[in-house]
């Protein structure tokens, strides 16, 4: 690999890293927001953590987590849970729409 080669590709390294950021900034924004609806119109926040194997009786616990917003109708019990990020949402994602 040329010099050349190496600072394009360090160049394009580096602009990926800025592009993820401020994608994981406006990711969080939209999620700050989801929480603020949803605790304003009677949800409650929840983080939910991934787990393999839950119906036996050792789960493997996987990386990462969510946010969600829990509402529940007093009526009945029902419930529905929505990703904070999905109730922010300028255009409806295809899991919104089913």
């Amino acid at each position: 690999m040329n010099l050349k080669s190496a600072i394009g590709l360090a160049v394009a390294a580096g602009s990926f890293l800025i592009q993820a950021g401020t994608a994981s900034a406006g990711t969080s924004r939209a999620v700050q927001r989801g929480e603020t609806y949803c605790v304003q119109h009677g949800g409650v926040v929840q983080t939910r953590i991934p787990e393999y194997g839950t119906n036996g009786g050792n789960p493997l616990i996987l990386a990462g987590s969510a946010e969600f917003c829990q509402f529940t109708k007093e009526k009945d019990g029902s419930q529905i849970n929505v990703l904070l990020s999905m109730l922010e949402s300028r255009d409806p994602t295809l899991a919104a729409l089913a």
